[in-house]
């Protein structure tokens, strides 16, 4: 009894936390500042993921009269499919630089891919943002030449019974998550294209953490213990990705847990414990935190950063993006307003970014001032792009503005992945002024 009451308050304390930084930002009246931003291409029916390497910008779009998706690509004014076939959920793709230093792309195809939630509402959220890769079966790594390559299977990486997904491509170096048969908790490699070797990287911790007791993480036909990778972005410096959890017991708040986690590399090596930037929460009742879409460039990460609340009022949403260094150990952060940063990519010095700017928005007689959502609604309609609920634009921003460096937060290291304390929950720390 005593580690179950120790567990629950762990989660409980954790869940206080989200919560008391996320009524400090939105009583917050800073607002932030973005530099001057460039709209590249209305972006309908698109998933809230986004990846860019050398100008070429890809994305998945939902096509509602197939009710499938595609790989689409925006490059110079002009948006248009890959040579790809279609999916019945978003593609996995990363863009980056191939062996040979040009621009090329990395995405899985499986036998079976997650399947959706059940739900009526194939824009979900729950289904655009985070499928569980757990789920899946026979997943392999595939490889295509930007901009109009043959996508051709990554033959060295490959093992029988096992499916690999969420790769990600730097100078032919490619990190991926593998679940072997019979595993709900995902592995994260790297494959390294001189030598054809597998090297394990850090990944979270997983689904039935030690000091869970067992009763807290049961099995449960609806939603089984799991661990898995929603995302990833690699540089010659770092590994980027999302981490979730899904516990399935009894605990503080709903649904999966996602993390924004970040791998030290040198010479294709973990060179130190790998740490936890963000913790996502939602309370199932009235608020959420939620960072995703990491971008890695050399020793930074940068990532969107989403919260909201309605006590006492409508809903009320409040965006960012968001940075860490790992050689300054420092976060730099800026709010946006009005709309909402939904999906980021860092290529070269250019950050390209989903804007979703919903049809009732803030501020107004009934939304505190600086906020960038705010509706009867707000939290339903950020969950996804469709036209019935607002406009999502592509934007192009160079040499982005961000705000001082704060070194007041904290990020957990894989040397104590199971803290006493909760990991922290990165609402942003310092606004651009």
């Amino acid at each position: 009894m005593e580690f179950l009451e120790g567990s629950r308050y762990r989660r409980i304390l954790r869940g206080s936390i989200v919560i008391a930084g996320l009524l400090w930002l939105l009583g917050s009246s800073v607002s932030g500042a973005i530099a001057a931003s460039t709209l590249l291409a209305q972006l309908p029916n698109v998933a809230q993921k986004l990846t860019a390497y050398d100008g070429y910008v890809v994305f998945s779009q939902y096509e509602p009269s197939a009710r499938d998706w595609h790989l689409m690509v925006w490059h110079g004014g002009s948006v248009r499919a890959l040579p790809v076939a279609a999916r019945e959920m978003p593609f996995d793709a990363n863009a980056g630089p191939a062996a040979n230093g040009r621009p090329a792309l990395v995405y899985s195809h499986c036998a079976q891919d997650p399947p959706p939630p059940t739900t009526n509402d194939l824009q979900s959220s729950e289904y655009i943002r985070e499928p569980d890769w757990t789920n899946a079966r026979g997943c392999r790594i595939y490889e295509l030449a930007l901009p109009s390559g043959s996508p051709k299977p990554v033959k060295g990486i490959y093992a029988p019974g096992a499916s690999d997904s969420t790769p990600a491509i730097w100078q032919g170096d490619i990190a991926f998550a593998r679940l072997t048969a019979g595993s709900r908790d995902a592995k994260v490699y790297l494959w390294r294209n001189t030598s054809h070797r597998l090297i394990g990287l850090g990944a979270g911790p997983g689904p039935c953490r030690a000091g869970v007791v067992e009763g807290l993480c049961e099995a449960h036909p609806k939603t089984p213990p799991s661990a898995w990778v929603g995302g990833m972005s690699l540089d010659g410096s770092a590994l980027g990705y999302e981490w979730i959890v899904e516990n399935g017991g009894p605990g503080f708040g709903i649904g999966p847990d996602p993390e924004i986690r970040i791998d030290p590399l040198r010479a294709g090596r973990q060179s130190a414990p790998g740490l936890v930037l963000s913790t996502s929460f939602v309370s199932g009742a009235c608020g959420y935190a939620e960072s995703s879409s990491p971008s890695v460039v050399g020793s930074s990460l940068l990532y969107d950063t989403n919260g909201g609340g309605c006590e006492g009022g409508p809903e009320e949403i409040l965006s960012s993006f968001t940075s860490y260094s790992t050689k300054n150990r420092t976060w730099r952060a800026a709010r946006f307003s009005p709309g909402l940063v939904v999906a980021i990519a860092e290529d070269h010095g250019t950050t390209y970014w989903i804007r979703h700017d919903l049809k009732v928005f803030g501020p107004n007689v009934d939304c505190s001032p600086g906020l960038s959502a705010c509706s009867g609604s707000a939290f339903t309609e950020a969950q996804d792009c469709s036209p019935a609920h607002g406009t999502c634009t592509l934007m192009q921003t160079n040499d982005l503005a961000l705000g001082a460096p704060n070194v007041n937060l904290r990020a957990f290291s894989d040397s104590a992945s199971t803290p006493s304390h909760p990991p922290c929950v990165n609402i942003p720390p310092t606004l651009a002024s």
